[in-house]
């Protein structure tokens, strides 16, 4: 469990670090994130979007999704075979990926409900 929880917390801090200089340049924003609206901020979506109300989060919603970086993050921060300069990160993630077979075949997959002998 402690391997899980020192993981955890190095995805935790590369978070902060992939975040720190947009989050930093976000703050510099201080009006609502919804096209037109001058609303002085008071909640924040994500990282990147603040909104003076509900109805411009929601109004605003269709292209801030397209435009999050979520994606981003979880592609290249989170997955768990990315390689990276940290050496104790990349020795973490080398381990995790020594605890599983890597899949080059997505005809290798496994679906946990189908019976293998059926294949």
């Amino acid at each position: 469990m402690d391997a899980h929880n020192d993981r955890l917390q190095q995805l935790y801090a590369s978070m902060e670090e992939y975040y720190a200089p947009k989050f930093a340049e976000a703050k510099k924003v201080s009006y609502c994130s919804a096209h037109g609206c001058k609303g002085e901020r008071k909640t924040r979506c994500c990282f990147f979007a603040y909104y003076c109300s509900e109805k411009c989060q929601k109004s605003h919603w269709s292209t801030h999704f397209k435009l999050c970086n979520h994606t981003e993050f979880y592609a290249t921060t989170l997955n768990p075979l990315e390689k990276t300069d940290d050496p104790e990160i990349q020795a973490v993630n080398d381990d995790d990926a020594s605890e599983g077979r890597e899949i080059t075949d997505p005809d290798d997959s496994v679906d946990a409900q189908e019976n293998p002998d059926e294949k």
